[in-house]
């Protein structure tokens, strides 16, 4: 259920900042810079252990990756809070996003990139279990 997952962050993060949440996909261009800010979300990958003997339930854990891209040091900062705290304190439908929210910016590799200047990356785990119908 990945797909809902990312569907359910996606609209819970744009009602907290106001801002799309572009989905992360091999050959994406991203916006151009005077397009900032913008925020991007990406699955990096799940894992599924079954945890009782009979194989009736089963653990999915998610790992997410969510990119912020502001116009300025102090834009990626607020959007950095408005973001952790959409992601601990909302009630998600059939999951939950673990504590482990991790902020981290991320300087650019090239100074004239404007795109990534500014640029901050926050990773969170989704937890989820399925039972067996």
């Amino acid at each position: 259920m990945p797909f809902a997952e990312q569907n359910a962050l996606r609209t819970q993060i744009k009602a907290a900042t106001g801002l799309e949440v572009i989905v992360e996909y091999d050959g994406l261009k991203l916006p151009a810079s005077d397009k900032k800010p913008f925020l991007t979300i990406e699955l990096l990958n799940d894992a599924a252990i079954s945890s009782t003997k009979l194989r009736d339930s089963v653990a999915s854990t998610n790992l997410y990756q969510l990119g912020i891209y502001p116009q300025t040091n102090r834009q990626q900062r607020e959007l950095s809070a408005q973001i952790k705290q959409a992601l601990l304190f909302h009630d998600y439908d059939g999951f939950e996003v673990l504590d482990n929210v991790a902020i981290a910016p991320i300087p650019p590799e090239d100074p004239s990139d404007l795109v990534s200047m500014h640029r901050a990356f926050v990773s969170f785990t989704t937890s989820r279990r399925d039972h067996k119908q």
